[in-house]
């Protein structure tokens, strides 16, 4: 059967980086030869314009839900990828490998250092990868501890009834969603493949396969 995708943006301000304009060609060309071929069906397509971004996550997953998607896809209105079909190639990536998540790498800012959004557990703590860690293993998707929702594709069979994006005091409402995926038994997987550009001040680039600083 074919998996049935939607793809939801928290369009903050009603604005997106104009690299998504190519992403989601390239995304809805690859989509078009997969339905060709049985391998993917496109459900809906849906923006929320909505503070804080926990509420506009909540809606999204909520409207795929609703909309009967196997998958919903997240691409934060800041973030973006040159190539869009990697995208799609992700989704089925985590399909195969029974994800209940699976992301793509994306690098944040943190006190004027670059950081990527991926982590794993040392000694019982959640710690960032090192991005020349990416490169251990070859290229292929590596389970992590948790991820966060920049470039993101869940499986919404994974996910528990009662679980939402929430902020706490200890953990954005990206890793507290990841948290409770883990805690119902969800595998989360990263795909280092994905090449990614996250806008703020300055655009920070991933590029698979590169060491890092």
């Amino acid at each position: 059967m074919p998996i049935k995708i939607a793809v939801g943006i928290p369009a903050y301000g009603g604005r997106v980086a104009v690299g998504q304009a190519k992403q989601w060609l390239a995304f809805g060309a690859a989509m078009h030869k997969a339905i060709s071929i049985g391998h993917a069906d496109f459900t809906t397509f849906i923006t929320m314009d909505v503070c804080g971004v926990d509420r506009a996550r909540n809606f999204l997953l909520a409207h795929a839900m609703a909309q009967g998607a196997d998958w919903l896809l997240m691409v934060d209105a800041d973030t973006w990828t040159d190539n869009g079909g990697g995208l799609l190639a992700m989704i089925l990536a985590g399909a195969k490998l029974g994800a209940a998540i699976i992301g793509a790498p994306v690098y944040r800012s943190v006190d004027g250092k670059q950081m990527l959004n991926v982590y794993w557990r040392e000694n019982d703590q959640r710690v960032c990868i090192n991005p020349r860690d990416m490169r251990a293993g070859g290229i292929q998707p590596f389970e992590v501890d948790s991820i966060g929702s920049a470039v993101v594709a869940i499986d919404l069979h994974q996910v528990p009834v009662d679980l939402s994006f929430k902020f706490t005091e200890d953990v954005s409402e990206d890793l507290y969603f990841c948290d409770g995926i883990k805690k119902a038994g969800g595998k989360i997987y990263c795909d280092r493949r994905v090449e990614t550009n996250h806008i703020k001040l300055y655009t920070m680039t991933y590029k698979p396969g590169e060491p890092g600083q």
